[in-house]
């Protein structure tokens, strides 16, 4: 089933939410899962997500109900990662940080502005065992760091090309290049008091 990014976020999530049993809540977390709906419940439910600012709702506009930018939170998710403690979070600097944060508020329909602002706020009133079911690999990843270190894998095998020991070509100097002409006949930096 492709992925319907015209519906606001915001809704999805409350249909969710207005499920009363675990059952009911996975199957509508795996009907509408995307990106977008992972980085809900992550940076919104995730114990180790730490946000970077400031406490209570900034003061934005947000968008008139007929704007009709419904989907741009699927786009506008991507920067979540710029709020939160993380390497790319802390290479911005506050004032940028809570800049961006109202741009992404005002740019997003009404409705799922509010969403991120309960994501902020830790709201979102999802059972944590209907995430762990549905999306176990995102559970599991829960606790950890945001850019937690990724394990290089050990290398499958050595390959050994040829036991022939290399032997390098010895080095040419190269020789000095000659000016080229340019325009009418001078080299570059020349004068013509120079040329005559």
């Amino acid at each position: 089933m492709a992925l319907d990014t015209a519906k606001c976020m915001a809704n999805i999530v409350a249909k969710i939410e207005a499920q009363t049993t675990v059952e009911k809540q996975v199957e509508f977390l795996q009907l509408h899962s995307s990106y977008a709906l992972k980085a809900v419940l992550g940076y919104g439910m995730d114990p180790g997500v730490k946000w970077l600012l400031p406490d209570g709702d900034p003061p934005y506009r947000p968008l008139f109900e007929a704007a009709d930018q419904e989907g741009r939170f699927y786009v506008e998710c991507k920067k979540l990662i710029y709020f939160v403690d993380s390497p790319e979070g802390r290479e911005v600097k506050p004032l940028k940080r809570e800049q961006l944060f109202i741009q992404v508020l005002e740019s997003v329909d009404p409705r799922d502005a509010k969403l991120l602002l309960r994501m902020k706020h830790r709201q979102i009133k999802i059972m944590p065992e209907a995430i762990k079911i549905a999306f176990p690999n995102l559970w599991e990843a829960w606790g950890q760091s945001v850019a937690a270190p990724i394990a290089v894998p050990p290398p499958i095998m050595e390959v050994v090309v040829n036991e022939e020991p290399f032997h390098e070509e010895p080095f040419q100097e190269l020789q000095p290049q000659t000016a080229v002409k340019r325009g009418r006949g001078r080299p570059k930096g020349s004068t013509k008091k120079e040329v005559a």
